[in-house]
């Protein structure tokens, strides 16, 4: 039987003590962050799951005592190491920070400094702390390097940022971040963007530097797949609220609330069983939020009740536990007036995924012969052909740094040192998309991964959607209004986002503004690279199912660059699979899935299954 949460039950003398913790805007009292609770133990692996804006990012920083001066104001307490971070003095929390609760963010770029080789960054983080000898800081560094396997040498140590890969960033970030051993550490988002063999070097660094330090890490990120295998515990954030948490195997398998049901659903099958479904609907926003549930607008076992009044974050005592002493805390935990049912109904079958277009249309649309590029003097394609036939998708796929973005580049026109031919339609493109016919670059459309930094901050959606029409068509912005809402309608979004601006949209739908704008010059073929490497499970699911719809109505061809593959079954037609500029394996998607005959290939696809039986043995989500 469910029953309230006490505050006994929050955990007190842990490592992390989060109780009651409010966040909220100076300017209109609006809620960032509400009435959260939570606490770490030593060693333990928190993640921290959830959509775009629902106040992960927000709720880590608060534990390094970050609540922005000025905009926002924090009630409740945050406690880490018995430390009150909320009532600390700049000159405590400077000290703490580091030293007793330390800090990786999601762009490790930004997070080096650019004008200091790597030994100097660490030498400054150890010598603040206190560590003053020269020769006890570089045992310790090469002790990091050696722990997230990197080189210790003094070549490798005098390289700047810039000269690592993005992978070597993102582990000395993640070393320096442990250089004091404390006894708590916050990541946002470390393994972003990562390719899977990238990926698991990069968590097998965490887990022994959390190992040798007996750290507590709160692990933020949208991946709940890698989570769900790499946690200890799981919560589940929700329009500011934390809406379940429960061990991570407990949750996999006895999910109780309506949206943690849709994010397992989301997940891709790497086995294209089961079809790719994403949680209809948007996050609200802060401003957006009503009275009851946050979740019930979008939830299709809502009540009238739920809409009446918000539900407490209650426990969740299962037939098969073991009984509790009292006081005990529950391990799970959920914020649902309806978990108790839900937890009786049927469950639904696996519906398929989409049907491979493959084999329906031959001629090939979008053709790269014999591809060789180069960065400065460094050799990165070698020998490549790609073909794009009309009407399908062709999934290009590898590693971080194996050419796939260069490729994209060269067709395109953006990247103009390579030798060998790009053809559209049988007509040969010049290198330099300056050089080429206007109509020919309409007819070829680039969608970037990082849909923030390639939307002009200072321009309105409308504004921005118009350009094309504009550039291509001539046509005036406010004749173009039409047109502007049918872009916006097709990728899901309605005339309210007219007049916004780039950062008033969240990750998804300033995702979908990039589509807009793209499939509003009438392309023949889209270029999509990487684009849902940077969005929650839930958004991508939907963003894939938009463009596998896209091109099923328009006809439209994709290049489709990702290092997913478990993705890849959800949306490709042909998959080439890319490795050292090379190209090692091409073929129908169904196929090579099947029987892929490069050992690359067959490790890349072994290590996305054995990512999904950890997470696979989940209860599917229930039907009404």
């Amino acid at each position: 039987m469910s029953r309230p949460l006490s505050e006994r039950q929050i955990g007190h003398g842990s490592l992390v003590v989060v109780d009651g913790l409010n966040i909220v805007t100076t300017r209109g009292g609006l809620h960032v962050i509400r009435d959260v609770s939570f606490h770490m133990e030593r060693g333990e692996v928190v993640g921290l799951v959830g959509e775009t804006g629902c106040g992960k990012s927000t709720l880590g920083l608060s534990l390094l005592g970050f609540v922005r001066p000025g905009l926002t104001f924090a009630t409740g307490t945050v406690c880490v190491c018995e430390q009150d971070m909320l009532k600390a003095t700049s000159r405590e929390l400077r000290a703490l920070r580091g030293s007793t609760i330390s800090y990786v963010p999601q762009d490790s770029v930004t997070s080096l400094n650019p004008g200091l080789r790597i030994e100097q960054q660490f030498d400054e983080v150890l010598s603040v702390h206190g560590v003053e000898a020269r020769g006890e800081r570089r045992a310790r560094i090469d002790d990091l390097l050696t722990q997230v396997d990197l080189p210790t040498s003094t070549e490798f140590l005098r390289r700047y940022p810039h000269q690592l890969s993005g992978g070597q960033q993102q582990r000395v970030a993640i070393a320096m971040s442990f250089a004091c051993k404390p006894p708590v550490v916050v990541m946002d988002e470390p393994t972003t963007g990562l390719d899977v063999a990238t990926q698991r070097k990069v968590l097998d660094a965490i887990d022994v530097l959390r190992r040798g330090s007996d750290s507590a890490v709160l692990f933020v990120s949208h991946d709940l797949s890698m989570l769900a295998a790499f946690a200890d515990r799981l919560a589940v954030m929700y329009a500011g609220q934390i809406v379940e948490t429960a061990a991570s195997a407990h949750l996999r398998r006895r999910a109780r609330h309506p949206y943690t049901f849709g994010l397992f659903e989301a997940i891709p099958d790497p086995t294209g069983r089961r079809a790719l479904v994403g949680v209809p609907g948007n996050s609200p926003t802060p401003e957006q939020r009503l009275d009851g549930c946050s979740f019930a607008p979008r939830c299709r076992y809502a009540l009238p009740a739920c809409r009446d009044a918000e539900p407490r974050l209650t426990s969740v005592q299962h037939d098969d536990d073991p009984p509790k002493s009292d006081g005990e805390a529950s391990t799970h935990l959920v914020r649902c007036l309806r978990s108790k049912e839900l937890a009786l109904l049927p469950r639904q079958t696996a519906p398929s995924r989409h049907p491979s277009l493959a084999g329906e249309v031959e001629a090939s649309l979008l053709i790269a012969d014999d591809l060789v590029a180069w960065h400065g003097p460094r050799r990165v394609l070698d020998h490549v052909d790609v073909h794009v036939p009309a009407g399908q998708c062709v999934a290009l796929v590898g590693e971080s740094g194996s050419g796939k973005t260069t490729i994209a580049r060269c067709l395109v026109g953006l990247h103009v040192h390579f030798d060998g031919e790009v053809r559209l339609r049988g007509r040969r493109l010049e290198r330099k998309a300056r050089n080429r016919p206007r109509d020919t670059r309409r007819l070829l459309q680039y969608v970037f991964q990082n849909p923030y930094s390639s939307l002009n901050p200072r321009r309105s959606i409308a504004s921005i959607v118009a350009q094309p029409l504009r550039v291509f068509f001539g046509t005036r912005e406010q004749a173009a209004r039409h047109e502007v809402v049918q872009a916006l309608a097709s990728v899901g979004l309605g005339e309210e986002y007219l007049h916004r601006y780039p950062h008033e949209l969240s990750g998804g739908e300033r995702q979908r503004v990039a589509l807009a704008r793209a499939l509003i010059a009438g392309p023949s073929v889209l270029i999509c690279d990487e684009v849902t490497s940077s969005l929650d499970v839930s958004v991508q699911a939907v963003t894939v199912d938009l463009l596998r719809r896209l091109q099923v109505d328009s006809g439209v061809s994709m290049l489709f660059i990702t290092h997913d593959l478990p993705l890849v079954r959800h949306i490709a037609d042909r998959v080439m699979v890319l490795h050292g500029g090379r190209l090692l394996e091409e073929g129908p998607a169904d196929q090579l899935f099947a029987s892929p005959r490069d050992p690359y290939t067959k490790s890349l696809l072994t290590a996305d299954t054995d990512a999904w039986t950890a997470h696979r043995t989940a209860d599917p989500p229930p039907q009404t």
